[in-house]
């Protein structure tokens, strides 16, 4: 739920008319130097390799919030039991992560084997 709310801040907070949180007179290299370093060093003081991990945690989460179930990677069994909402949440996640396509998303979630 916490990354969730996360996220949601962060699209509050974006520049107007930015398409990330980049402001017209921030540079990449800025950001990467002050924010995405230092970021990192937090993610592997908590054991977390980088960003992606981020991402598996938020699709896992959000899984669970749109099925009532555990990811497939987490043992769930959705997919077995209820396809279509399995599919409609792998839909909406891909959605929600940028990506367009299922298969990016099982690959965070679980595959439906």
């Amino acid at each position: 739920m916490i990354i969730f709310v996360t996220l949601r801040f962060a699209e509050q907070v974006s520049p107007e008319g930015s398409h990330n949180l980049l402001a017209p007179n921030e540079s990449y290299l800025d950001f990467l130097q002050e924010i995405v370093r230092p970021a990192r060093g937090i993610l592997h003081q908590h054991n977390l390799k980088g960003f992606h991990e981020l991402r598996a945690v938020y699709a896992c989460e959000r899984y669970e919030q749109i099925t009532h179930h555990s990811a497939p990677i987490n043992s769930g069994r959705c997919y077995q039991l209820y396809r279509h909402r399995d599919q409609s949440a792998r839909a909406q996640i891909s959605y929600e992560l940028g990506h367009g396509r299922i298969d990016v998303v099982s690959a965070y979630i679980g595959g439906r084997a």
